[in-house]
Order: structure tokens, then sequence, then C-alpha cells
């Protein structure tokens, strides 16, 4: 969790209570269309997606490439609105493409980051750019190979991003026109962009390839001439880069694979006569660069385990790898022989894994597309061992596969495609649990897939590109964080609940839109909630959900006027930053929201009157940006209309991790049942009634 400063005491803030005449704000789908960028049924076809830092405080930038008629595949960029989505140069002037391609950030420290793109000028064949957004910012970096219309064909582009006060650095192989290709680097000036070594003297090329940044050094497979292609490693010197080891030594050659960073160090597949294809790791040195286990023994290619999908799981490598006896199967490393172990049978008949499926580290688990031999390719989990994996949801039941894919990290949540029974190739996501797997949106209604692909994170936002027949392949973006109307009959959507031995039930009474809505039953001082943990560090957090008072009583004989029905904490330490708080006076129901200060204080709005009858409620919270900021701010909207507002607050000292729906500090007195629906969070935009 993140580091907690200092409270400071006061906090400027004021309360406008808008008049019920204001008009509301659009609902908004939970994912949209970023913008038709042709304004025809014509495909832009967004490609490419990579969010570049903004640096502190500011959010970042979402990259890509759109073929637009008339100006070719240029590079845009998006903030997530209409309007902030924009060309940012036509590199090439007219309808023929400079085909920007190869899209790299390199972050820098507390300052923006940059992107690195290749692209044909016209002028020079293909060749490094660079952009800061800007159409003057965008601009070739250096002509590595000055011949006529030639390319020096930059490729294999690896960041190795700055520190808190150091700019990063882009390596990536080229071929000047004189040495072949070999590696390069810049840090982002054209005297800067400089061949880092002629590892294969002369004309002919040392081909690096598989480069991964480890620290601040990039490791990767090369042939100098003598040793064939083996795992070398540089410091972006000419000094400082060298061939790490000769693994298969003599004329043979180890063929490195599969390079990859786990904790900062380097794992990879490599060959040699002895011992086959087998997992190996490297510190850097010669000496700590080993075989880590033989998992299928035996020499040559045959008596191969040939490792594959490697994967960072926090300080753990998760990969596939066939011992010759369960088949290709799933397995764990830790870099020891006795750490190396199979971490489950999947697939008791064969083999869990055909081919090269999806898999991603969220939340300390491995998420991972598997067959066990009855459901088809589906979507796993595991955190290790054998009990802790599990078939997360057969989302399309039977034997058949939904081609689960395309998989996001969103903070600690999984995003998606995949296809089901009712759906076709549509946008998913997942929390780990069968309840918490459901599809975002049918973006493509009826019998035709969206076809979405390019997930990409791009704070607040994940955006991607989805092909509808309105508008054909555009950007589209969402900032979900969970939902549930209570359709499935239960609660299970949500990650927990106190639910009093059945005061807290879903129920078909409780339905204020659909077939089912969650009924609070009060009859005791117990509170009763559903927990949601999909939020996880937000600095922005907004809600909507229905509540109907429905003749709830708080205790009014009792001088108990008040229940909580909403709250938002912070996990570490546990406290409330959100409380939506119903009150009642002599029958009449008033909303009120409250928002924890920096120095413990509490701002709060005026009581909203409410009918006894179904609401819309809505709140949007922001964190403030740091100590003296002042630029937090809380809405309240009661049935789409922004009713009170607080702004200029100093609320920075937490960040939204989960939220309470319910009947919560229940009084002595209290009786009756209070009903809810529709519940929708998000992280950015206003959600609104959704028929």
């Amino acid at each position: 969790m993140r580091q907690r400063r200092g409270s400071l005491a006061g906090a400027a803030f004021f309360a406008t209570c808008l008049s019920l005449g204001s008009a509301p704000q659009a609902a908004a789908e939970s994912a949209f269309q970023v913008k038709d960028i042709d304004g025809v049924t014509a495909s832009t076809m967004p490609w490419e997606h990579t969010a570049v830092s903004g640096g502190l405080f500011e959010p970042p930038t979402l990259f890509f490439t759109a073929d637009v008629a008339g100006l070719g595949r240029e590079l845009w960029k998006s903030d997530g609105t209409e309007m902030g989505t924009v060309l940012v140069k036509d590199i090439l002037a007219g309808p023929s493409s400079p085909d920007p391609a190869n899209l790299t950030h390199v972050a820098a420290g507390f300052g923006p980051g940059r992107l690195f793109f290749t692209a044909s000028s016209g002028l020079s064949g293909e060749e490094l750019w660079t952009s800061d957004g800007t159409a003057s910012g965008t601009v070739l970096l250096k002509n590595v190979n000055p011949a006529w219309l030639a390319s020096s064909s930059p490729a294999n582009l690896t960041a190795v991003h700055g520190g808190l006060f150091t700019s990063g650095r882009l390596f990536f192989t080229a071929d000047d026109g004189t040495s072949g290709v070999e590696l390069w680097v810049t840090d982002g000036t054209t005297l800067g962009t400089v061949c880092v070594k002629d590892i294969y003297p002369g004309p002919s090329p040392s081909a690096p390839s598989g480069l991964v940044a480890v620290g601040t050094s990039v490791f990767f497979i090369a042939d100098d001439g003598v040793a064939g292609r083996e795992l070398w490693k540089s410091d972006g010197s000419e000094l400082g880069t060298v061939r790490v080891k000769d693994i298969d030594p003599g004329p043979s050659q180890s063929y490195g694979a599969h390079l990859t960073n786990v904790g900062g160090t380097l794992f990879f597949s490599a060959f040699t006569e002895g011992a086959g294809v087998e997992l190996w790791k490297s510190n850097g040195t010669e000496a700590g660069t080993t075989l880590v286990k033989d998992i299928r023994p035996g020499g040559g290619v045959p008596a191969s385990s040939l490792p594959g999908q490697l994967v960072a799981v926090g300080s753990t490598l998760f990969f596939t790898a066939d011992n010759g006896t369960s088949g290709r199967e799933l397995w764990k490393s830790d870099g020891s022989l006795a750490g190396t172990v199979l971490v489950a049978n999947i697939n008791p008949l064969g083999s869990a894994f055909v081919g090269w499926e999806s898999s991603v580290a969220v939340g300390g688990l491995l998420f991972f597309v598997a067959d066990d031999g009855t459901y088809g390719r589906e979507l796993w989990r595991s955190d290790g061992t054998a009990a802790g994996t599990v078939l997360v949801k057969d989302i399309l039941p039977g034997p058949d596969q939904s081609q689960a894919g395309d998989f996001a990290d969103v903070n600690g949540t999984l995003f998606f495609l995949a296809k089901d029974s009712e759906f076709n190739r549509e946008l998913w996501r997942s929390d780990g649990r069968p309840e918490g797997t459901y599809v975002v949106r049918d973006i493509e209604p009826g019998p035709f897939a969206s076809d979405s692909f390019g997930l990409t994170v791009c704070w607040p936002f994940l955006f991607f590109t989805a092909i509808t027949s309105a508008a054909g392949g555009e950007l589209w973006a969402t900032d979900l964080l969970s939902r549930d109307g209570f359709e499935s009959g239960t609660a299970r959507v949500w990650s927990s609940a106190n639910t009093g031995g059945g005061d807290l039930a879903v129920e078909a009474a409780a339905a204020l839109h659909g077939t089912a809505g969650l009924a609070a039953h009060v009859d005791d001082t117990a509170s009763l909630f559903v927990t949601d943990e999909s939020p996880n560090n937000e600095r922005r957090y907004r809600a909507r959900f229905r509540l109907d008072p429905n003749g709830f009583d708080p205790g009014e004989a009792n001088g108990k006027l008040r229940v909580r029905v909403f709250i938002a904490f912070e996990e570490d330490p546990t406290v409330r930053l959100i409380t939506l708080v119903l009150r009642r006076i002599g029958g009449q129901y008033g909303l009120m929201g409250r928002v924890r200060l920096e120095d413990g204080t509490r701002a709060q709005t005026p009581f909203v009157t409410l009918t006894d009858a179904m609401h819309m409620v809505e709140i949007d919270w922001q964190w403030s940006e740091g100590q003296d900021a002042n630029n937090g701010a809380f809405t309240l909207w009661i049935d789409e209309v922004p009713v009170s507002i607080l702004s200029g607050l100093d609320n920075s000292d937490g960040l939204v991790d989960f939220v309470r729906l319910g009947a919560m500090t229940v009084k002595p007195g209290a009786n009756g049942t209070l009903y809810f629906d529709d519940f929708e969070s998000r992280r950015e935009r206003y959600i609104g009634y959704l028929p």
C-alpha cells in the first residue's frame, strides 16, 4: 500500500445546491466509442495502442496509428474524449502512409515520458522517430542509413525506463548500411543516437534479438561470428556490451529464447547438446548463468521440455513445459532446482497447452488459457499451488472454446476478450471468481462480433479497437470497475456479504430495475452490506445505484434519525473516505454526502430531500493531488441531477480500496427494509440512467 502523509489542519470547500432544473449529463455506456475518426462506416482501424506517461500528477496519453482516407496511416493520440482524439502529425503529406509502427514508451522519472516509433517520411526510408505529442515535437530522430531512400529498419525497440531523477533510454537494432544489423541506443537526441557496438565486425549482422530490460541494462541474443547465437548484455556502452556466456560451446549455438525478467533475474530457454532445450537463468555473469533444471532428462531436441510462455508473477516464474510424462503443463520456478516444479497436471489425458496461449499476471495470480480435456480452452487462474490452479469459468459451456485472450491487467482486475453462447467475441472482465467474470458490453449485438483487439491501459481508461456495423473499426474505451444488477438472483458478484443470517438478500420484491434487487431487512442493530473490492488505490471513484427507502424507520421514536447506506474505504489503515447517510425526520427522507479530509475532519453536503420512492443516486469523488493542493472534489447526483458539490477539498490522505452498500451503523429501534439495485462503479465517466 502507499505511504501515508502527515495531515494538515483545515480544508477549503464550498457546497452548492443546484436547482432541479439543471440540465443532466447524458448517460454513458460502460464501454464506449471514443471517436468515429473517419465519420463514416469506413474503418480507420486504430493500431499499436501505446500509453505514454504524462509526468507527476499528469494523466498519460494514448498514442496509436489510424488509417484515414486522404491521410493514410498516421500517428494519433487520445485522452479518452472525442475532442482530445486528434492527429499528431501528417508525417507523409497526402494519402500515402508513413506506416508508423513499433510504438514504444520510455519513462523519464518525474517528467513526461516520450514516444519512439519507426516511420518513413518520403525523404528517408524507415527510420527512428520520436514524439512529445505535438506536431513540432514529432521528428525524425536520426537517419541511421543515409543512403538515398535506404532504410535502417529499426526493430526490437526496448525501453530502459528512467529513475526518479534520470531520463530513460531506448535500445533498438538497426542497419546503417555498413555494419549490418547491430545494437543501437538513444537518449532521445540525434547526437545521443549511436551504434553501441559492432558485435559482428564488418558488414555481417550480429542480428540482436529478444531484447529485454533488466535494471539499467538489456539482455539479448546475438552472433559475434565466433560463438554463434548466444546470450549477451549491454549497459549502452561499447565496453559494457559483452557476451555473458557461451552456453553451448563450440560451433553449435544455444538459440536462447523467451528472455524474461523476474525480479532482476533473467530467465530464458536455451539449447545444449547434453540437455536439449531447457530452462536457464542469469545474473549477468558467466558463473551466474546456469541451467535451472533439466525437466526432461536427456540430450538433443527430442529430449527437451521446451519451456515457453514465461511470465513473471512477483518473484515467481510461471511457464509451460513438457516433462515427457504429463504433456505440456503449467510449471513454476524460484530459480532453484528444488523450487522448479510442476504446478498442476491440468489435462491428465494430454496437454493443457497447445500452441501459444494467452497468459498474464494480475493481482498476484496467473491468468491463462488451458484445456483440461473437458471444457475446451477456457480461462484459468493459479496461485502457484495445485489446489489454487482452477478453472475460472466455463465461459462457453461444453467442449467448445471461448477464445479467451488479449489479456490486460487493469489495476488488479483482468479484462479480456471472449465469446459465450449469448455474445460473440466481446469485452469481458474477471476478478478470478466465476461470479465476477462477465461481459462488459455487447458492443456489436447480434450474431456478429466486435472483434475487439489491442487492449491497452492508459489511466483511467482501458482502450481498444472494436468493429461495429455503424462505424467500422474505431477507438473504444472503458473505465468500468464493477457492476451488478442482481439479475443472477444472488449477490455473488460482490467480493463478500454480511447478510445477518439472511436479513440481506436478493429478492424479486426489491427489484427497482429488472427482475431482482437487494433487500436489507433491518430488525436489529446488525449492519447488512455487500462489499466490492474491485477498487484499488483509486484517485477518482464514481458509483451509481438505485435506492428506495421503502418506509424504512432508522429509529425515530428513540431519537435515532440516520443510517449509512454507502461507504468507501481506504484499506490500510481502514478509514471511511466517502459516506452516504440516509436520514428520516417526521417521515421526511434526506440524503447527505460526507468526505474525509486530510486532517481527519469531514466535509459534508446538506441533506437533499428524497421522497419515499425509488431514486437514482450517483457520486463522483476525486482525490486531492497532494498536501495543500486543495483540488479534491465530491459531487452528489439524485435522479441524474447534480444536487450538491464540494470542491477545493484537501482530501489527499486516502485512496479508495473497497466499498460497501447496504444498511450500516444501524441504531436501536431501527426497523423496515431498504431496497438497492442496479449498482455500477467507474473511474472517470458519468454513469447516469441506462435502461
